[in-house]
């Protein structure tokens, strides 16, 4: 495929340039102009504005439609078909100097037949392959091994952090296969069907140390100098990796004991039983689509998933990102593709009036499509194999509750939280006047959608095989505030949301619509749960609307529980959590006041309870059972049941 490097030493000239068109500040018509790119005839010596003297990289293109924009022009960018390999120091820049105005929309688009691929990764020649005889003893005979000195990848390797809840890990080097992103060699293996398998914990001697009596964990003592472990190591809902400092015989028994890095400490400590598997280890090279990266002696060992052949591609990704944006406005970027980064793809901060349509996202290490800001959306899109999040979207001011009017409709999400399993969704929302619209979100270990705010809309969506890895979570899943209220979730379908890995540190439980934690004021109708663990699980919320939705083959449809005036009891009372919530918006003023009156004096007003809750006229067929709390606990807590039928 044709190829055209980015050049890194235009990126200082197109920074300096913030020139803005006299022209568009008395309003007077914009002329328009193309410019071309063309990965195999281009030459960054053309001016670019002819099919027939095409710029040859991205950088030039974007160079002159900074130029063009201070020369008071409305200039758009036609990328041919090819691969635009991005500079691993580099990313495209986009800023005010790239940015269009009301009667100026900057359009930036691919070939509509596809074929316009940006990446951030270097091909690894098969020619480099090493021979039989001068590779690592004691590997199974499928793996080969490469020479990677000619690719210049010292400094660009990166490398794997610990990590909070949710956060995820720094930018690292993974390679892909045609395409497909290969797993880090590890123990123990990934089934051939997705599945992943896991050792436990033998006892828990402290939040950094515990024993296990298996013979290959004893054999990573000779590793330590880049081996990982990566587990949910308190809760079935809390994944982070931790490096082991020593790996050492336990008092002349047969277990080993494991004694972990003060600096990469287990997410909430450490318990027995708890689930791990190493990861980054050469001797554990041993299953198809593995591989481990020799940094220190630039070698690539892979077993192939099949007999490699001359049309096979394998990629090592080596850039944080494609793109990235910070204050650009009016801008459409279409029919492009990005893939192998080891960072965000595509990363839009602060952005006014940006689409992005009918894109496509693979094998990026953490998020997919990152966007911040106003009046903006991304629709159409494919997202898929991203280390964490597949897009996020934030904006809006959940003080003021101004509407950020931001949205994502009709795109594809599948096989994101590669990476960080728990906590980055298919899509995370934050913000206000958010709507996410006709997505389909599956195959990801936890959420497909996550996040939290005000007067946002989530409708029509498809989400299925989600939350499968873990407990005690939704695949819609919000919490933990009484300031995120007045969203609506309807019209949406869940397929397939139960646990399938059989987790040890709790029950397997897990639910399609997740309003933990007292989460309130949220109005769901017209949703179908197909085969679900749970429907809709209300976790102590008050005034939520739950009404005309429908299940089949649901274990318990409608769950309510009263965890405020319980084991939760001090979240909600005066200084708790959740007050702190609301007297971080200013509730009892204007405009909290008068969106959402019922705040005003919520302290006064059962706050422990779970008041004011209605389900009604909901139907499933096949379920468990419909609720799982009763007429007369509904009364107590002064919530509405009618209508809730079990066929």
């Amino acid at each position: 495929m044709a190829t055209a490097w980015i050049q890194p030493t235009r990126i200082p000239l197109l920074l300096s340039i913030f020139l803005f068109p006299l022209a568009c500040s008395f309003g007077v018509e914009e002329l328009s102009v193309t410019f071309f790119v063309n990965a195999v005839k281009g030459s960054d010596s053309n001016n670019g504005t002819s099919p027939d003297l095409p710029f040859a990289s991205l950088q030039a293109a974007l160079l002159a439609v900074s130029e063009a924009r201070g020369g008071g022009k409305c200039p758009s960018v036609v990328i041919s078909e090819g691969t635009y390999f991005i500079s691993p120091s580099e990313p495209l820049v986009l800023n005010q100097s790239t940015s269009g105005n009301a009667s100026c929309t900057i359009s930036i688009s691919g070939s509509e037949s596809g074929g316009t691929t940006v990446s951030g990764g270097r091909v690894v020649p098969l020619s480099s392959r090493i021979a039989s005889g001068l590779m690592r003893k004691n590997l199974p005979s499928e793996v080969v091994a490469f020479n990677l000195t000619s690719l210049s990848l010292s400094g660009h390797f990166g490398g794997l952090s610990s990590g909070g809840l949710g956060q995820c890990p720094t930018p690292r080097m993974e390679l892909t296969l045609n395409g497909d992103v290969m797993t880090v060699a590890r123990y123990p293996n990934i089934l051939p069907n997705g599945t992943w398998q896991w050792i436990n914990v033998g006892s828990a001697l402290n939040d950094s140390a515990f024993t296990i009596s298996n013979d290959r964990v004893a054999e990573w003592a000779s590793e330590l100098d880049h081996a990982w472990l990566h587990g949910y190591w308190t809760y079935d809902w809390a994944d982070n990796y931790v490096k082991p400092c020593s790996i050492r015989n336990a008092n002349d028994t047969n277990a080993s004991l494991v004694s972990v890095c003060a600096d990469t400490p287990p997410i909430y400590g450490l318990k027995s039983r708890a689930r791990f598997y190493g990861l980054n280890l050469l001797s554990e090279l041993d299953a198809p689509g593995e591989y481990f990266i020799d940094e220190t002696n630039d070698v690539l060992y892979l077993y192939p998933p099949h007999p490699l052949t001359t049309e096979d591609k394998l990629v090592l990704s080596v850039a944080e990102s494609a793109i990235t944006a910070d204050t650009t406005s009016y801008l459409k970027m279409e029919y492009i593709a990005f893939e192998n980064f080891q960072g965000t793809a595509v990363s839009l901060k602060n952005v006014n009036k940006v689409v992005l349509e009918n894109l496509a996202v693979n094998a990026a290490g953490q998020v997919g499509i990152s966007l911040s800001g106003y009046s903006s959306q991304v629709d159409n899109s494919i997202v898929s194999s991203t280390g964490c999040a597949g897009i996020t979207l934030t904006g809006g001011d959940n003080v003021q509750l101004t509407a950020s009017s931001l949205s994502a409709t009709g795109n594809t999400l599948r096989y994101f939280s590669r990476v960080k399993r728990a906590y980055t969704p298919g899509i995370h929302f934050s913000g206000v006047g958010i709507t996410l619209s006709s997505n389909k979100i599956s195959d990801g270990p936890h959420n497909a959608i996550l996040g939290g705010g005000s007067l946002n809309l989530f409708q029509y969506n498809y989400i299925a095989r989600v939350c499968y890895e873990v407990t005690d979570s939704g695949a819609f899943y919000t919490g933990r505030s009484w300031a995120n209220r007045g969203n609506i979730v309807h019209g949406n379908v869940f397929e397939d949301i139960y646990n399938t890995e059989h987790p040890v540190l709790g029950s397997p439980s897990v639910q399609a619509i997740y309003l933990d934690d007292e989460m309130s004021g949220y109005t769901i109708y017209n949703n179908t749960f197909i085969r679900c663990h749970k429907g809709i699980f209300v976790g102590g919320g008050r005034r939520n609307n739950v009404t005309k939705n429908i299940f089949f083959d649901n274990g318990v449809a409608l769950h309510l529980d009263n965890r405020g005036m319980g084991w939760q009891a001090s979240g909600c009372a005066p200084g708790g959590t959740l007050p702190q919530t609301l007297k971080a918006v200013n509730y009892q003023l204007p405009p909290w006041s008068t969106t959402f009156p019922e705040v005003v004096d919520l302290m006064s007003d059962h706050p422990c309870v779970p008041v004011y809750n209605n389900f009604a006229d909901n139907a499933c067929w096949g379920c468990t059972s419909m609720m799982d709390f009763t007429s007369a606990q509904a009364e107590e807590w002064l919530t509405s049941i009618s209508n809730n039928v079990n066929h």
